[in-house]
């Protein structure tokens, strides 16, 4: 627990997401939660609770969606909710 690693996922249209994962470093994760925040907020806001949710064994993945947090790329803006839902999805896929 402690500092989570700072991850880079690209998505198809060639935006890179930053995100922040907890890991368990003890034992095996008893699972994978994908965490996401709200329009007026970001992964870094939320660190008491991923590792709350470390500590009880899961390994929590949090990327910001775009023009939020860690990416600097377009800051404030997504052209369309159907552009962030194919983040979401697309990440799932690749977790």
């Amino acid at each position: 627990m402690g500092q989570p690693a700072i991850e880079e996922f690209v998505t198809s249209d060639h935006y890179r997401l930053q995100g922040r994962v907890w890991s368990p470093v003890e034992e095996p994760p008893r699972g994978t939660l994908v965490v996401l925040h709200g329009i007026q907020s970001h992964s870094g806001w939320y660190d008491y609770s991923c590792n709350q949710l470390c500590a009880a064994g899961y390994r929590v993945c949090f990327f910001d969606r775009r023009g939020s947090g860690m990416n600097s790329d377009d800051r404030g803006h997504a052209a369309h909710w159907r552009r962030l839902v194919q983040d979401v999805v697309q990440l799932l896929t690749h977790l």
